[in-house]
């Protein structure tokens, strides 16, 4: 299994690499069915969450 690499401090890194991780579990999350995989999507969900929430703590909304 390929190792992680950690992102770098600035803003702009954490937001592609979060970005892009969000993608690649939406990917997946679009392969699976409800019927069959009801413990997965909910596994792929709460850390798609996990992540918009690392997200908007790194980029608060502007007003």
């Amino acid at each position: 299994m390929k190792k992680l690499v950690l992102p770098a401090d600035s803003k702009e890194v954490q937001m592609e690499y979060h970005l892009g991780k969000i993608k690649l579990l939406e990917s997946e999350l679009n392969r699976l069915t409800i019927l069959e995989h009801p413990r997965q999507i909910q596994s792929l969900c709460c850390k798609i969450m996990h992540i918009k929430r690392l997200l908007a703590k790194i980029r608060p909304d502007k007003k």
